[in-house]
């Protein structure tokens, strides 16, 4: 009697270690399943919001205002190298061009949800910005040898990924380069799209279509 007790109490150990790991196995199974479909949804996203951001940084590049403004600020004279920052952003935002185009960046990037778009010249001198005319404005900021800007005046298009200067940011960057009509370039336009926000987008109306 005592050995049937013993044999079904290890009867019944046995059994029950046997389904826990069965459902242990099959929670890993879901997790594991759930966590590649998360990361391959979020892998076609990405690919979708820098396809877009391209895409927007060549729009703003061929615009027609962009081009003008672009070539009549082609490039700093010598004289404004000893300005300020503030000194830069005066000269350029009396220019109704300039607040045109920069209110023209602000739009898109609003309507978009980036942080921001600007145009630089061949001096690395932000000209315009789509928060030209706030306290925090970046007009006036030289951006010399930032790799992006570089690769877009080099090859058409540039991309980085860094820390916003101003706002201490970690941020992605694209960029297109602005010509003229025989192919010269005049300066650039940048799309910022700053990394804490991408977790809204991934989160947010852009997953559905996805899924």
């Amino acid at each position: 009697m005592f050995g049937v007790v013993v044999a079904w109490l290890a009867l019944v150990t046995g059994v029950g270690w046997w389904m826990s790991e069965q459902t242990i196995a099959t929670h890993m199974a879901r997790i594991a399943e759930s966590s590649a479909y998360e990361a391959k949804t979020t892998a076609r996203i990405m690919d979708r919001l820098f396809a877009e951001m391209t895409s927007v940084a060549n729009m703003v590049a061929h615009q027609a205002q962009v081009i003008q403004l672009a070539g009549r600020y082609r490039s700093d004279p010598a004289s404004a190298a000893h300005l300020t920052r503030e000194q830069r952003a005066a000269r350029f935002t009396r220019d109704p061009l300039v607040r045109s185009v920069g209110s023209f960046m602000n739009a898109l990037s609003s309507d978009l949800g980036y942080a921001r778009i600007y145009m630089n010249n061949l001096s690395d001198d932000t000209v315009t910005a789509s928060n030209w005319d706030e306290s925090g404005s970046i007009v006036g900021m030289v951006y010399s040898g930032r790799p992006y800007l570089m690769d877009a005046l080099r090859t058409g298009n540039g991309h980085s990924f860094g820390i916003a200067r101003l706002n201490g940011s970690p941020s992605y960057f694209v960029t297109s380069r602005i010509e003229d009509a025989a192919g010269s370039p005049l300066g650039s336009a940048t799309v910022k799209f700053d990394a804490p926000d991408m977790a809204l987008y991934v989160r947010g109306p852009h997953t559905p279509p996805i899924a």
